[in-house]
Parts: structure tokens; C-alpha cells; sequence
């Protein structure tokens, strides 16, 4: 009786450990190497553009990607809030947003990102919308000041589309 409850809590957490690692295989946030596309992209659904400046093996990149970012990603109820995409400082070039190369250097340079990761909400021009959020040095709260700056980034984004029709 014992062996067959074993069994039982083996295939438990064989079962657990599988789901597990499809959740995190999902849909990741997807690596960029063309702003003019994303913000293309962002601008036709409403929605700010989030970089993510990321270092390829900075563990407390993979915590934000990991943590918070491909949850949300995997979710699909931030869909219409945010348009999210990593960018690897260490990376080569990537098309701006205004069509020219760029060195990831240079737009790390360009919008502060100083420290990886830092995450900056973006309008379609390629313009902050609200302040960029620079490392994780407290990743208990990390989440809320992830949904508040999306929140407040939306908000001010709408609030561009409203001059910008008057």
C-alpha cells in the first residue's frame, strides 16, 4: 500500500513539474530588432510599447522575465494594455523608430538604462510616457510598480490620442 501511494505522489509531481514547464515555455516576450515595427504594431491596438533592456546572463533579468513579464505575456490580459518586447544591450543593431540602425548600446544610452534591467514605457514616436523603472531591488513589489507605470503609461497615452484629435 505504501509503494502504490509513492507512485501516486511520484506521478503527482511528475504531472505538476510538466504543466509547470509548459507555463514557462509559453509565449515569451519576444526579443525586438525593429522599433519601427513594434511601435507600428503598438500604435494600431492603442497600447504603449515596454522595452525591456536586458544583459544576456543578468540573473535579475531572467527574475523580471521570468516573474513578471512572460506571465503577463502568457496571460493574455495585458493584450490591451501594453505591447511588450526585451531588448539585449549587449545586442547588435536594431531598426529605430524611425527607420535607421541603431546600436542597442546607443538606445540603452538614450533612455537611461543604465543598469539592466531597466523597463521604459514607450509611445508609438518613441517618447516616455512615464518613468523608466531601473533594476529590481525589490522584487516583492515589483509587479505593482510594473501595473501601476503600464496603468499610468496607458492613461497618458489616451491622453495624447484625445489633443491629438481636438
Amino acid at each position: 500500500m505504501k509503494i502504490q501511494r509513492l507512485v501516486i505522489l511520484l506521478i503527482v509531481m511528475l504531472a505538476g513539474s510538466t504543466v509547470f514547464a509548459e507555463t514557462v515555455e509559453g509565449p515569451r516576450v519576444p526579443l525586438t530588432t525593429d522599433l519601427q515595427a513594434d511601435a507600428e504594431q503598438a500604435q494600431a491596438r492603442g497600447v504603449p510599447l515596454l522595452l525591456m533592456f536586458s544583459l544576456d546572463d543578468c540573473p535579475y533579468c531572467m527574475v523580471v522575465r521570468e516573474e513578471f513579464l512572460d506571465p503577463m505575456q502568457l496571460s493574455g490580459d495585458y493584450r490591451d494594455k501594453v505591447l511588450m518586447r526585451v531588448i539585449e544591450m549587449d545586442g547588435d543593431f536594431v531598426t529605430d523608430f524611425d527607420g535607421r540602425r541603431v546600436s542597442a548600446d546607443d538606445l540603452a544610452v538614450r533612455y537611461g538604462a543604465s543598469v539592466a534591467p531597466t523597463v521604459v514605457l514607450l509611445d508609438h514616436r518613441g517618447q516616455l510616457l512615464v518613468k523608466r523603472l531601473l533594476g529590481i531591488s525589490t522584487p516583492d513589489y515589483y509587479g505593482v510598480y510594473l501595473d501601476a507605470a503600464i496603468k499610468q503609461s496607458l492613461l497618458r497615452l489616451r491622453e495624447q490620442l484625445e489633443l491629438a484629435q481636438k
